[in-house]
């Protein structure tokens, strides 16, 4: 959807446009497409609700639940099978017939809470707007909270209901819902009162103001105003409230009683501690009252001397917490955290290996009373200090700022490093010891098997795909496979670092990344040769990517020469009959095999991994190519005449070149062969077999970047 917001919203969207259009966040207001779609999903919810019946049936203890309700009955005797059936195995046309089995009725909703400790796409991707508002609003002393509400139910289970904390309600579609407010003062006119309102509400709705929400909406719902949804088709919404506590709330709970807790006394030889004296039974009662009346104000005049301080560490502790965790309130029981701390090897952080921060959580630190600064990652605190020998401020600093770090030799922060990766805050990619496993393909230097070890939910579903349980062709491929590849190539791209190379390095890369074009339009040939018997839809769109690689009559040359050319004449470099190295070659070989498989599924899957990469790896190309134009003095960009219509032609959507309105070349090669994948059924394509080539293809094309970038090291 189109949208007028920037993504993710600037500190000028929330210090201006947002309460400009709020009525100063007092009234609701819908921006429209504010969220984008690889933000959030209708699938991301789904997943977090399999994590739900993954733990259910593992018999662990998490905070997130589901509640179901038919109409507005909560039906808590249908969760049992709704946590035990055997999986729907698919998206969301799959859900929905399997949900209205389950629970014997057409109409049903679906309730999570805290869907932000069992969804780690979700927490990442509304991480980010809720990142960007607390940056710009402020942050929320109790954190925020996620909510999902799913299903085709005609009013929401709650009726028309009364909203207590401010918060944003994000509709992920795949459908529209009608959505209802009154301000609390027009409501309690109409009803008399503040109670819900159940049944045949029409005529209220007549009142209200209406707000129709569409995939990428969000909805901004002000305290105190009372609302309801309404549709009459299955859609996702995720509510994300802000709990903002009452300041007495937090001094009754915990800053007044830890100060009184304090002033109780230490031990018997204590003054407080001295056991009350016999009461004189002519006095009475009284003299008791005065006696403690007299120590309580004593005790009240020292406390009201502390709560400064004490108020002032809940503050810090509090504020930290909340910042590492991302904004998200802290839970016990949050599965998310529990999985990535399991899947943190200590014994792999080495020298040479790689970490990363799993967003959005981010490292704060709290001042001690020895002025040490511990760390604090996703809300847990390890027992780290900042210092110059470990854990120093530029690293803390880079790993906020999204990058990647690789651990030198260095024992004091190879222990920081594996006492935070026990919070479950931290990724790690291990490196081999030595080349030999460098150059072999094994799941310790996978960046694909890193991927699926930190999301679960992708795992359960390639899995689930190969034994073919999983079949919903398009949420294998929103869902997992094309998070993945952007995932994992924003990985290469950071183990390339093209702004640091030397010219050397980047020679390199160019020679090696030269090869695959010089064979991929016979490649394409091949393939289309054998899928044409099977499937002539799909033989037809590789044939048509196989004229746009090597050339057609009339149109424009082959991309291999124009690429080839384009280095010879702007920066003098002669790839043309380069001997591949070792690993090129073993790619090379993998396609040469997979285009003759008499296994047509293979193939779809296969070329779909091949092209799925082909933007991330030419804007890769091209930032490498304009670092050796720079170090060799001879430009970059559009001073490399040739290559920046090379590199156009592939990723500008309005190229000469692009024959799919509204798509580049490259992006209609992908959209193209996805297709096949998401749907599957309609082609009769395999989807085992379209996993297991997708595997072998991606598996083969991350593992030879990775081998490139460990040559480029051996070359420094």
């Amino acid at each position: 959807m189109d949208t007028v917001y920037a993504w993710p919203p600037d500190h000028t969207f929330w210090t201006g446009t947002f309460p400009d259009h709020t009525t100063g966040r007092t009234t609701p207001f819908l921006f429209k497409g504010i969220i984008p779609a690889t933000a959030a999903g209708p699938d991301d919810v789904l997943a977090g609700f399999e994590a739900i019946r993954r733990a259910h049936n593992a018999g662990t203890d998490i905070k997130a639940h589901a509640r179901v309700y038919v109409g507005e009955d909560r039906r808590d005797d249908l969760l049992p099978a709704a946590l035990t059936a055997p999986s729907w195995n698919g998206g969301v046309d799959a859900f929905v017939p399997w949900m209205q089995d389950l629970a014997g009725a057409e109409r049903f909703s679906l309730v999570i809470n805290n869907l932000e400790t069992v969804s780690p796409a979700l927490a990442a991707g509304l991480g980010t707007f809720l990142k960007t508002l607390i940056g710009g609003w402020g942050l929320p002393l109790g954190g925020a909270e996620q909510v999902a509400f799913a299903g085709n139910y005609a009013g929401t289970a709650f009726g028309i209901h009364e909203g207590y904390e401010d918060a944003f309600l994000v509709h992920l579609g795949p459908n529209a819902k009608n959505f209802y407010c009154w301000p609390a003062e027009q409501y309690e006119k109409l009803t008399g009162g503040k109670q819900p309102t159940y049944g045949d509400y029409s005529a209220l709705l007549e009142e209200a103001e209406h707000f129709l929400l569409e995939p990428g909406d969000a909805l901004f719902l002000p305290r105190r105003v009372f609302h309801v949804g309404t549709q009459d088709t299955f859609s996702v919404s995720v509510a994300m409230p802000l709990y903002t506590y009452p300041y007495a709330q937090l001094l009754q709970s915990r800053i007044i009683p830890d100060v009184l807790a304090e002033l109780a006394g230490d031990g018997p030889d204590d003054p407080l501690n001295e056991p009350s004296a016999m009461a004189d039974t002519a006095a009475g009662p009284g003299a008791v009252a005065d006696r403690l009346a007299g120590v309580g104000r004593e005790l009240l005049s020292v406390a009201a001397d502390r709560v400064r301080g004490a108020a002032r560490q809940h503050a810090e502790q509090r504020w930290a917490t909340l910042l590492s965790n991302g904004g998200w309130e802290l839970v016990e029981g949050d599965l998310a955290r529990q999985e990535a701390a399991d899947a943190f090897d200590p014994e792999r952080v080495t020298q040479g290996a790689e970490i990363t921060l799993i967003a959005p959580y981010q490292v704060t630190t709290l001042s001690g009373d020895d002025d040490a600064h511990q760390v604090l990652l996703r809300g847990h605190q390890p027992g780290v200090a900042l210092d110059g020998a470990g854990l120093d401020r530029d690293t803390v600093t880079a790993l906020n700022d999204g990058a990647a770090i690789i651990l030198p030799d260095s024992p004091e922060l190879l222990a920081a490093v594996r006492a935070l990766g026990a919070t479950g805050g931290l990724l790690l990619t291990p490196r081999p010891a030595n080349t030999e496993d460098t150059e072999k393909m094994i799941p310790d230097n996978s960046l694909i098997q890193a991927y699926l070890k930190a999301n679960p939910e992708t795992q359960s579903a390639v899995n689930g795909t190969l034994l073919g349980k999983f079949t919903s062709g398009d949420a294998l491929v929103t869902a997992h496979l094309a998070p993945m590849i952007d995932w994992a190539y924003g990985k290469i791209a950071e183990k390339v670092g093209a702004a640091d190379l030397n010219a050397r390095q980047a020679r390199m890369y160019i020679e090696e990344l030269s090869v695959f074009a010089r064979y991929n339009a016979q490649f394409l040939k091949a393939a289309a040769t054998s899928v044409e018997g099977f499937c002539p839809e799909l033989a037809h769109e590789l044939r048509r990517n196989h004229l746009e690689e090597g050339g057609e009559r009339g149109r424009v040359p082959a991309h291999y020469v124009l690429y080839t050319n384009a280095l010879l004449s702007d920066l003098g470099l002669l790839v043309n009959g380069h001997v591949p190295a070792r690993e090129t070659e073993t790619l090379v070989n993998l396609h040469q095999w997979m285009v003759g498989s008499h296994m047509p599924s293979l193939i779809a899957g296969a070329y779909y991994a091949t092209e799925a990469v082909a933007i991330a790896e030419t804007e890769i190309l091209r930032d490498i190519t304009n670092r050796y134009g720079e170090l060799t003095g001879q430009g970059s960009g559009s001073e490399l005449k040739a290559l920046h219509y090379y590199y156009e032609l592939h990723l500008d959507e309005g190229h000469e070149a692009a024959q799919v309105d509204g798509m580049s070349v490259e992006a209609a090669h992908i959209e193209g062969l996805a297709r096949f994948i998401k749907e599957g059924e309609l082609f009769h394509v395999e989807l085992p077999q379209a996993m297991d080539g997708w595997l072998t293809i991606t598996e083969g094309m991350t593992h030879w970047w990775a081998q490139l970038a460990h040559r480029a090291w051996e070359m420094n």
